[in-house]
């Protein structure tokens, strides 16, 4: 069963690692600016090329990551899943919700982890999951970004 999928902009926002890898783009230049104005040494000849190039992988990486997620919600299958572990880790002063999660599809058992900014799951909670039929492998839950 196929279903509507939820906007790019909310699957980045639920999505903890493409949301918090973006955030630290402005931050990077910000860095390489506070750096060139406290040191002598000289940054101009480096700093755009280099902080571009960060730029584009990050924000390349994780945007295909809301895509995929994206086409989950659009040509992925629905399966029922249960919750292994929930683990919260604390980035700075940024919390990372890992869930990992079993889900069987097709008479074959797999497991996954999505990484949230915010989780009110619980071990052995029932979840909604999205995988694709040609590689059930890949999957999210559907239940955290819906």
């Amino acid at each position: 069963m196929r279903g509507k999928a939820p906007s790019l902009w909310k699957l980045f926002r639920n999505d903890a690692l493409a949301f918090y890898s973006c955030l630290g783009v402005p931050f990077s230049f910000i860095i390489v600016l506070i750096l060139n104005q406290l040191t002598s040494f000289d940054y101009r000849k480096y700093r755009t090329i280099h902080l571009i190039m960060i730029s584009i992988v990050i924000i390349f990486g994780f945007l295909l990551k809301v895509i995929i997620s994206w086409l989950l919600f659009i040509r992925g299958s629905r399966v029922e899943g249960i919750v292994l572990e929930v683990e919260r880790m604390m980035m700075g002063i940024f919390s990372i919700y890992l869930v990992e999660y079993s889900y069987t599809f097709n008479g074959k058992s797999y497991s996954g982890t999505d990484t949230l900014r915010k989780s009110s799951t619980t071990k052995g909670e029932a979840v909604t999951v999205l995988c694709f039929p040609n590689k059930p492998s890949l999957s999210i839950i559907a239940d955290f970004h819906d």
